[in-house]
Formats: C-alpha cells, structure tokens, sequence
C-alpha cells in the first residue's frame, strides 16, 4: 500500500513565493537590459527616444519561458501585477486558436505590462 503525503498550507505558500521571486527576476531582468541598451544608444545617439522600447518589450517578453511554456503561462495571472491586462488588448487569441494560445497570449500581456512598469521605474530614476 502506497500512503501519498499532503502538501501543507506552508509548503504551498513557500512554493509561490519560489515562484513569484522567480517571475519578477525575470521581469526585472529583462526590463533591465532593454533599460541599459536604451540608455547607452540614447547617451551615444544624444537622443532619448522611447519608439522602439514597446517592440523591445515584445520581443523579450514574447521568447520568456513564462510566456512559451503552458504550464509557467498558466501562473503568470497568479503572480502578475497586471493579470487581466489582455482585457485592455484587442490581440488576445480566440477559442478556436486553443486553449493553450490563449493561456500564453494573456500571460504575455500581463508580462508585458509588468515590464513596461519596471521599466519605466528604472528610466524614470536614471533621469
């Protein structure tokens, strides 16, 4: 006879903090490099433009591991401080497109709008 053990309450509650200390390091992270390439370019362009920081930030939020992969999608409205933010987007796949790609597509709007506010933390203090 196989007995299964219980996950506790704690163990639970420990295992979300793992995973929301990880989503943010990556949500800082990214908004981090897109911050000191923005700086650099504008510092050696003399110009601080923002047009190109909104396709910086698809491109690095759409190739995250919490965006691709189902099961981290999944999470991200647990650990997002923008968690309905697809309801402000017109882009968000439809049922036909399965549930997987909607999972990932409101996983990535929710990241996106998280980066975009460390982002505009780190610009705002840099200036």
């Amino acid at each position: 006879m196989t007995t299964t053990t219980r996950i506790t309450d704690e163990q639970e509650q420990d295992a979300m903090r793992v995973l929301r200390s990880s989503y943010w390091e990556s949500v800082r992270d990214i908004a981090q490099d897109i911050a000191t390439d923005h700086l650099a370019e504008a510092y050696a362009n003399d110009d601080d433009r923002t047009d190109d920081l909104s396709d910086r930030i698809a491109e690095s939020v759409d190739g995250s591991q919490w965006v691709i992969y189902t099961w981290r999608a999944l999470l991200v409205r647990s650990l997002s401080n923008h968690a309905d933010a697809c309801e402000d987007y017109d882009d968000l796949a439809s049922a036909s497109d399965g549930i997987d790609a909607i999972i990932t597509r409101a996983a990535y709007f929710a990241m996106h709008d998280d980066v975009r506010g460390v982002l505009d933390s780190i610009l705002s203090a840099a200036k």
